[in-house]
């Protein structure tokens, strides 16, 4: 009996452990909301009890269908901003917390509309200067401070204020927060600094060498890299990614010592300027590669990777990728292949795949160091040298080959301490690096000597630059390459998220335009690329798949953007007054944050 007595406490015991483990957790509750009273995009904190510890695993609903963003997360507070909701004047909306499958009883927040400032173009600007705020929630009686002091406000529409900078005395540089009051309430706060742009605040690192990744801060930076114009010791320096306020960037081959770094920008004849100190080149001559710029047509996109002898392959935007991206990937992958060729003697380049899709790589290794895409061999039909095209029409093939023989003198040369001559086979204009090898041999030095290089004669200058812009006539491709042409390749494809920060282009009676276009919630706006040019803001807006469509009101003038998103870029046409309207030119953009 004893015993039976103790079994049958031990399930008893054992059912109650079951049942308090498989009882469901407590309901999250809201105790209190501070402020009690906010407007959309505020932050506000909610205390009460039961939340989750994570931010991700609470959502927060506000009237019932508006989701806020929960910032962070305790079980007893979460942080929440408000989101955009519609109402009218004050109201009051039902803020319910749910977390673990579970909701809380509604708590009442009183929520009022005011002002609420996306952007300034410029956001940079000297007293006196004109500005325009774009933004939502305002009207007639609109006013607008820069820090304490108020602007004479131009023009109002319900989208944009157009405003003329106070006469502030604070210096060049200077952060002024700007809000826009409608009776009691302001606004959130929209940065603005004191200056002209493209302003220059900062370089890091300022001790570099070529090669080198320098980030640029400031102010009025175009959001597409390349209408960034960069120079560092004079010499252009490859952008490879621009926000408005930071530039990252390659730093050049350019003369050692202090540089000066120079950024000019569309429309501004200000030059944003600091100073750099460049480490000096290695002696002998390394095998190192630095990403930069060509400057060409607006409308073309290629970068050059040289070495301190000179350029040695230009590469273009392909595959949805931007030039400055490919350069700077194959930048990188060399700097990796450098220290494998040095360590062996049998480690080589090797042209692959040359009658299929091209590629350069390193014996022994299958992952390729770049392609030779359909886009670089048509770029490379361009006419850069002033040969009219003396090299023949050239093929992804012949282009493969020719790179790939320059790839490998230029070991030989570098990195081996011998004569070059793979070019040379291909073609008498390959002699030029047998020149300099021989020159570099009468020093007794092993290597390519700075020397070599710094005092070379001005005959080996042409020869040096047509070498790596032009695929010579004796250079012939396989057979079954011989027709090939140029041709774009597919770009890879993906959802289309429309909310965030695009840039690119629209042409309209043949002349380019650059443009970024935010789009928000409620709207956006778009901007035109350059110096003191208002935003205008953007209604209408609808995604749909790939079908991408929204309208944008300047003065008079309504112009309708309908296009279709190819998983790279959306591009597309520009119609006049409705989507169905005359046509009036075409539009790309792409995705930048």
């Amino acid at each position: 009996m004893k015993w039976v007595l103790i079994a049958v406490g031990a399930l008893a015991l054992l059912g109650a452990g079951v049942f308090f483990a498989l009882r469901p957790g407590k309901s999250p509750s809201i105790a209190a909301v501070e402020p009690a009273r906010a407007r959309a995009g505020e932050r506000i904190a909610i205390t009460g009890e039961h939340f989750a510890a994570e931010a991700a695993d609470n959502a927060v609903s506000f009237g019932g269908r508006a989701a806020g963003k929960v910032l962070s997360a305790s079980p007893t507070r979460l942080e929440v901003e408000v989101p955009a909701l519609t109402v009218t004047g004050e109201g009051k909306v039902a803020v319910v917390v749910t977390a673990g499958g579970k909701a809380s009883p509604a708590f009442e927040l009183a929520v009022f509309k005011a002002p609420r400032v996306h952007g300034i173009s410029p956001s940079v600007a000297m007293p006196g200067e004109e500005v325009t705020l774009a933004g939502v929630d305002w009207g007639p009686g609109a006013i607008v401070k820069f820090g304490d002091l108020p602007a004479a406000v131009l023009e109002t529409t319900p989208t944009s204020i157009r405003v003329r900078v106070p006469d502030v005395t604070d210096p060049v540089g200077t952060s002024l927060p700007v809000v826009v009051s409608m009776g009691g309430d302001p606004s959130n706060q929209a940065p603005f600094v004191i200056g002209k742009i493209p302003l220059v605040t900062s370089v890091d690192p300022a001790g570099v060498s070529a090669g080198d990744v320098v980030t640029v801060k400031g102010r009025g930076f175009p959001l597409q890299p390349a209408m960034n114009d960069l120079k560092i010791g004079g010499v252009g320096a490859l952008v490879i990614s621009a926000l408005d306020n930071e530039l990252k960037a390659i730093v050049p081959w350019a003369p050692t010592g202090e540089a000066p770094l120079e950024l000019r920008v569309p429309r501004s004849e200000n030059v944003g300027t600091a100073s750099m100190t460049l480490a000096p080149r290695p002696d002998p001559v390394e095998f190192r590669f630095v990403a930069g710029p060509i400057r060409d047509d607006p409308g073309h996109d290629h970068a050059v990777l040289a070495t301190a002898l000179g350029p040695a392959f230009v590469l273009s935007a392909s595959g949805g990728r931007s030039a400055a991206e490919r350069a700077f990937d194959a930048q990188q992958k060399l700097a990796e292949a450098a220290v494998a060729l040095k360590a062996s003697l049998t480690a080589d380049f090797e042209v692959r795949d040359l009658e299929g899709s091209p590629a350069i790589g390193l014996t022994g290794r299958p992952e390729p160091l770049f392609e030779v895409t359909a886009e670089d061999a048509a770029a490379y039909n361009e006419d850069w040298t002033g040969l009219k095209g003396k090299g023949g029409p050239v093929t992804r093939a012949r282009l493969a080959l020719w790179w790939g023989a320059v790839a490998r003198d230029l070991v030989l040369l570098l990195i081996r301490g011998e004569k070059p001559h793979f070019a040379a086979e291909l073609a008498p204009e390959g002699r030029v690096l047998g020149q300099v090898g021989d020159a570099a041999k009468k020093t007794g030095k092993f290597g390519l000597p700075l020397e070599v290089v710094e005092k070379a004669p001005a005959g080996w200058r042409e020869p040096l630059r047509v070498l790596a812009l032009r695929v010579p006539v004796a250079v012939k491709g396989p057979a079954s390459a011989a027709g090939e042409t140029p041709a774009a390749e597919a770009a890879p494809g993906g959802p289309l998220k429309l909310d965030g920060i695009w840039s690119g282009s629209e042409v309209e009676g043949g002349t380019r335009k650059y443009v970024t276009v935010t789009f928000t919630s409620d709207g956006g706006t778009l901007t035109y690329e350059r110096a003191l040019t208002m935003s205008v803001p953007i209604e209408n807006v609808r995604a749909q798949k790939a079908a991408v469509q929204f309208s944008a009101k300047s003065g008079s003038r309504i112009a309708w953007y309908v296009g279709k998103w190819d998983g790279v870029k959306v591009r597309g046409t520009v119609h006049a007054d409705t989507a169905t309207g005359v046509e009036t030119g075409t539009f790309e953009l792409e995705r930048k944050r």
